[in-house]
């Protein structure tokens, strides 16, 4: 069931102001310290440096951006430069090693970034000419590689996938979405179901999940073992697990299914989603959070 919120409205918030804050969890360095010092956990909000808010001619992103996995953060300046900082006992900060590490540390790799995602245990970042790369845990495929190495410390660039405008990491899956024609690919784990494409089988190559034809989408989010995405004309599909009701309809689904969100018998329709493990969040067109 899809719910309205009541009383939350306008609550979406981007970080175009260029002041970066980390909560929760440092137990593998997600919040880096001060040189020398070695703080307690940090359960409120926390200000970082500022970097300056000076567009660049990415075609993504004109601001830096940040990305939270599960026990890692990325970092990506205004030059296209990633730095991470966590665990990296999958090889999900990219930094050529395994080794955890509490300082960001940048990628060496000669290629400037205009968009990062950060899953569970895995990353994904576009590149300014809209090429994919992957990096960390490859145990359910979400590399989208042909890799036989478990954990991959170094970005590998997903030869399969060109123009693409969003990418979005899951516990164990990855989507992608084209800029060229709106369409979705997914690859990575698919026990439940969620990369759509009728099975539940995983693949490590990307996948198209089956959609009618002439739909076409603006964005996606990649949840536990869920996916959701928003179509051109404003409504939200969805597809995988439905344990916990976070596909907002009745049952599972190993392919894409439309919602039908209705609001005092008005047709309600979408400009936002986001995705959890095991939750889905939705902003309409009038303010209103589902």
């Amino acid at each position: 069931m899809v719910r309205n919120v009541r009383g939350l409205k306008n609550v979406f918030v981007w970080l175009s102001f260029m002041v970066c804050f980390f909560f929760v969890s440092k137990s593998y360095g997600q919040i880096p310290p001060p040189p020398g010092v070695t703080p307690p956990l940090i359960t409120t909000p926390t200000p970082t440096a500022s970097p300056s808010a000076t567009p660049t001619s990415t075609p993504f992103s004109t601001t830096a951006m940040v990305a939270a996995g599960g026990s890692h953060s990325l970092y990506l300046n205004e030059a296209g430069e990633i730095k991470a900082w966590g665990d990296n006992s999958k090889g999900q900060l990219g930094i050529g090693t395994t080794k955890s590490t509490n300082t960001p540390t940048e990628l060496t790799i000669e290629t400037s970034f205009g968009i990062i995602t950060a899953g569970a245990s895995h990353s994904l970042a576009i590149d300014a000419d809209g090429n994919v790369y992957a990096w960390g845990d490859y145990s359910k495929e979400q590399l989208g590689t042909s890799t036989t190495t478990i954990n991959t410390p170094t970005p590998i660039k997903i030869d399969e996938l060109t123009e693409i405008k969003a990418v979005d990491a899951g516990k164990e899956h990855s989507l992608a979405l084209s800029e060229e024609d709106g369409s979705i690919w997914a690859w990575g784990g698919n026990s439940a179901g969620q990369l759509g494409n009728g099975t539940t089988t995983a693949s490590n190559k990307p996948v198209r999940p089956e959609v009618e034809n002439g739909v076409t989408f603006s964005a996606i989010a990649a949840g536990g073992l869920h996916s959701v995405a928003l179509a051109s004309d404003n409504s939200i599909w969805t597809w995988g697990s439905n344990s916990f009701g976070q596909l907002g309809t009745t049952t599972a689904s190993n392919k894409p299914v439309k919602l039908e969100v209705k609001d005092g018998g008005k047709v309600v329709t979408f400009s936002a989603i986001a995705a959890g493990r095991l939750h889905t969040l939705a902003l309409d067109n009038e303010g209103y959070v589902w």
